[in-house]
């Protein structure tokens, strides 16, 4: 597919933005933000620079909005060492990771301070996979607790409780499977607030009798839980990619 790439700015508040412009056949302008806070704009080969310099222009608050969202993303993905000072999360609460040498494996919370004793201080791999069974091991016991106190309020309205397995997911935090009746959570889901993993068993569970994301289904969503939108606005801030 043929494509152009190209440099250019409009003036906004007597400031100059910049944005990278891409044509490529389509029918519209798409404007998006990435996470290094560069503007970019897919445009059609037929419209003229200037008509795209007024879209920007237009999207401008939208834009500022989209950047202010990023400032506020938390990746609880990014890469560390699992050295002294580094950030690890656990139900949305950053602790400073301390490592030090032990006789035995195991990892202690004090204050706002997480203790990692372990066998092989210096060896990243096996600090690594030791925190990940680590964490498997919280959600083993927490997600299944909060899973079974939501359900709760469906006891009554569904014939039979979806089972529920707890697992590692690339880019979802959960889901549902109708073919066997099963909901998926995400092991990753320790790592961002309680209020944040209640939206997900609840949504998750309302696609029993919705699979489709339709009016209807946050309708239904909204029955049992009103302020799910703000619980969406808290969990959108953490990257699990």
């Amino acid at each position: 597919m043929k494509r152009e790439r190209s440099a250019m700015n409009i003036e906004y508040m007597n400031q100059k933005v910049e944005f990278s412009l891409v044509r490529k056949e389509r029918k519209s302008i798409k404007i998006s933000v990435n996470r290094d806070f560069m503007i970019d704009v897919v445009a059609p080969f037929n419209v003229s620079e200037e008509e795209i310099k007024n879209v920007v222009h237009r999207k401008m608050k939208w834009i500022l909005k989209q950047m202010k969202r990023i400032e506020n993303i938390i990746d609880i993905n990014d890469e560390i060492k699992y050295s002294d000072g580094d950030i690890i999360y656990i139900f949305g609460t950053p602790y400073r990771l301390i490592v030090k040498k032990g006789m035995k494996n195991k990892v202690r919370i004090f204050g706002e301070n997480v203790y990692m004793y372990i066998k092989e201080k210096d060896n990243y791999e096996y600090k690594k996979n030791y925190i990940e069974k680590w964490y498997k091991k919280i959600a083993a016991i927490e997600l299944a607790y909060l899973y079974n106190e939501k359900y709760k309020i469906f006891e009554t309205i569904y014939n039979e409780k979806p089972q529920l397995s707890i697992r590692k997911m690339k880019s979802k935090w959960g889901s549902y499977s109708p073919s066997d009746n099963k909901v998926v959570l995400n092991t990753q889901l320790v790592k961002v607030p309680k209020d944040c993993i209640e939206y997900v068993i609840i949504h998750e569970l309302c696609h029993v009798k919705f699979r489709n994301h339709r009016k209807e289904f946050y309708n239904y969503v909204t029955n049992f839980l009103p302020d799910w939108k703000l619980k969406k606005e808290e969990l959108d801030r953490y990257i699990n990619i």
